[in-house]
């Protein structure tokens, strides 16, 4: 069935034009939320390596700390 009036068509046009529109704001909108997750994420991920780093550093300094407690408590005469 074909359209024949002018106000017919044009009502047609506005509605897929209206729909086209509601698509697009509808993708956009996904995109914007998507992107903030991601961003999330890998704000997590580096909070989360920074912790990761601040414990191995730590780890590293207490294993310096513990290798010098023998020469500071006097308990180094037997070795060697």
């Amino acid at each position: 069935m074909w359209i024949t009036q002018a106000d017919d068509i044009t009502t047609f046009m506005m509605f897929i034009y209206i729909i086209i529109t509601y698509i697009l704001l509808y993708m956009y909108k996904l995109y914007v939320y998507r992107r903030m997750v991601w961003r999330g994420r890998e704000e997590e991920k580096k909070r989360k390596n920074k912790r990761g780093e601040e414990k191995k550093e730590r780890k590293k300094n207490t294993k310096d700390f513990k290798a010098w407690i023998p020469v500071f408590t006097g308990m180094t005469e037997g070795r060697g």
